[in-house]
């Protein structure tokens, strides 16, 4: 599989992306732009330019076991292909060892996560103002 040409049909087959292609869509070109200018990451770091996040319910949906090295992978499968390459220096899953394919889906496990947690707004109280205070303390005496 040629990664460039592979990247640039995906990007090139979106017209008018909306909601979770339009997530694909922004992350394959900002793969796309690290791509050209870095060559492949030297490690499995860069959370943010994983496709997994993007892909992982619609493949449990699917009943697609994605974190199976020669799993089928549908209709998904340039796209997880192109996520393996762009994360393991240019590497399909079939070719990573065992070890190096477990490494990936933890790296992707994280990724998820990562997202989960971005997107999670913390939960606050706003402190009581003087007045509800003194209307507490009229009641209860």
């Amino acid at each position: 599989m040629d990664f460039e040409k592979e990247i640039q049909s995906l990007i090139s087959g979106y017209s008018n992306p909306i909601g979770i292609e339009r997530l694909r869509l922004n992350i394959l070109q900002e793969i796309k732009s690290y791509y050209k200018d870095n060559g492949y990451p030297k490690e499995l770091s860069i959370h943010k330019l994983s496709l997994i996040p993007s892909l992982f319910q619609e493949a449990n949906y699917d009943n697609i076991v994605w974190s199976s090295q020669n799993g089928e992978l549908g209709h998904l499968n340039i796209l997880f292909q192109l996520d393996c390459m762009f994360h393991n220096s240019g590497k399909s899953r079939e070719k990573l060892s065992e070890k190096d394919f477990f490494k990936y889906v933890d790296f992707s496990s994280q990724a998820i996560n990562s997202l989960k947690n971005k997107n999670k707004q913390p939960t606050t109280i706003a402190p009581p103002n003087n007045r509800v205070i003194h209307k507490l303390k009229t009641w209860f005496s």
